[in-house]
């Protein structure tokens, strides 16, 4: 069966084989692992997380909650 589809999340959960199209070439093929292993390995990048006014309303609320009883 050949499944053609630009949403590549569909084509990552549906495909056993991929072929990658590119101004109506082939660039590559393979499973989804051996195109993975194409790429440099991934790198972790570590972000600070600025609390939201939901944490903040929270956290504050517990607090004069934990303060009344």
């Amino acid at each position: 069966m050949l499944l053609t589809t630009q949403y590549l999340d569909e084509a990552e959960h549906l495909a056993d084989a991929i072929a990658i199209l590119h101004e109506g070439r082939i660039l590559v093929e393979g499973t989804l692992a051996e195109l993975k292993a194409l790429l440099p390995p991934a790198t972790v990048e570590y972000v600070e997380k600025q609390p939201t006014l939901e944490d903040v309303f929270l956290a504050l609320t517990a607090r004069a909650t934990e303060k009344e009883v």
